[in-house]
């Protein structure tokens, strides 16, 4: 067949079928973002998945130098709302004595994310002081910037 009898064919193909081809190709777009929206929904930033690791971790709201001491608080956190203050310095967690700033950050996002409450011991004025650290629901300020500068060797959670 030449190419002209081919057109000639396709179009008088298109001709017979009436609508019935651009309503399936609008269907079968309209299927594929009504997927995508669906997807986005469920997994994207803020979704309603229960699967581990695809909703946003909650954001306790503190720096943390490396030597334990909290160097800056984010207004509103959880961290500001449970009373922990800069200068305060990490020294128990759940009665754990806090050993390292990776293995505390997992701990204490671990315990928010899954909203179990954690006792934090911090040295205020090297005086012990007991607070109770709930995540309220709100997941602080995740995919977002930084609140607050963050040097390096310093932790942010």
């Amino acid at each position: 067949m030449k190419l002209k009898e081919v057109v000639k064919t396709e179009v008088a193909d298109r001709k017979k079928a009436g609508f019935g081809l651009p309503i399936q190709m609008f269907v079968g777009l309209l299927v594929i973002a009504l997927g995508f929206i669906a997807l986005l929904y469920f997994f994207g930033p803020g979704g309603r998945s229960q699967l581990p690791g695809l909703m946003p971790a909650p954001v306790f709201g503190v720096v943390v130098s490396p030597d334990m001491t909290i160097v800056g608080v984010d207004p509103g956190g959880i961290a500001q709302t449970s009373g922990v203050k800069a200068g305060d310095k990490l020294d128990k967690v759940d009665g754990q004595r806090v050993t390292s700033l990776d293995a505390t950050r997992a701990k204490m996002l671990d315990d928010l994310y899954n909203q179990r409450e954690i006792t934090l011991t911090v040295l205020r004025n090297n005086q012990p002081v007991d607070l109770k650290l709930k995540s309220t629901g709100a997941k602080g300020n995740p995919g977002g910037p930084t609140p607050t500068p963050v040097p390096q060797n310093y932790a942010y959670f």
